[in-house]
């Protein structure tokens, strides 16, 4: 169990690094965007096509991932990398037009485990051009960030470590998506292997306070309100 757990601002600065928050309202998912020396965006999240307005036209967040990026002064040719903790449509499908068929990010390297690209190529393929992929196997170094393969929730779901002098923010996906699943183990029928998932994040997040780093705080993906948390205190992990 984590306790001592406080909420950080809603956009947070740290260095070279902008960290800022997309939220949608009918289903909380944050793309994480990263502006530095290179642009890179984590998770873009659910792209709203026709299908989901109607189904969810009293709730629809106006706010667009293009209007996100429009107001850091980013188009989405100046994305450079794409990072996907895994390819579930509410992480991943807001790579592409409304109606899910031309790439926004032309320019931008697309990375995800090749253990789920593999795994999901029958659903993809058509969308993702194997030219814009960049498949890593395993432990990946980008600029700051640390790419580590967590698989449970998906056979080859990846978490970030995104890493500036003193201070770790962890980037857990679908491994630990709320605050509720960060304080508790709860398995899921869509979970890969559920109980490999708990294993997965037990372990991320006992090597994760290992490290030496005196800051360190976690970013979870659907938290509907505090999704960045600092942690004082660990207990019982």
């Amino acid at each position: 169990m984590i306790s001592q757990i406080t909420p950080k601002i809603s956009s947070f600065i740290q260095a070279e690094f902008k960290i800022i928050s997309l939220d949608s309202d009918y289903l909380t998912t944050r793309p994480l965007l990263i502006k530095g020396q290179k642009n890179i965006l984590i998770d873009p999240g659910l792209v709203i096509s026709r299908r989901l307005k109607k189904r969810y036209q009293t709730k629809i967040q106006p706010l667009t991932l293009l209007d996100f990026l429009k107001h850091q002064n980013l188009s989405p040719s100046q994305i450079d990398y794409l990072i996907l903790t895994h390819l579930h449509d509410d992480h991943y499908s807001n790579l592409f037009t409304e109606e899910e068929k031309v790439l926004l990010f032309e320019n931008a390297k697309i990375i995800v485990q090749r253990r789920e690209f593999e795994n999901q190529i029958t659903r993809v393929q058509k969308k993702l051009s194997l030219e814009n992929l960049e498949l890593v196997e395993g432990y990946f170094k980008l600029e700051n960030l640390e790419l580590l393969p967590t698989p449970g929730h998906t056979i080859g779901h990846q978490s970030i470590i995104c890493k500036d002098k003193d201070y770790l923010l962890l980037i857990p996906g679908d491994l630990i998506p709320t605050l509720y699943h960060l304080e508790h183990d709860q398995k899921f029928t869509i979970d890969y292997d559920p109980d490999l998932k708990i294993k997965t994040k037990q372990n991320l997040l006992a090597n994760f306070f290992k490290r030496p780093e005196r800051h360190k705080e976690i970013f979870l993906y659907h938290e509907p309100k505090d999704f960045l948390k600092k942690i004082k205190k660990v207990v019982d992990i």
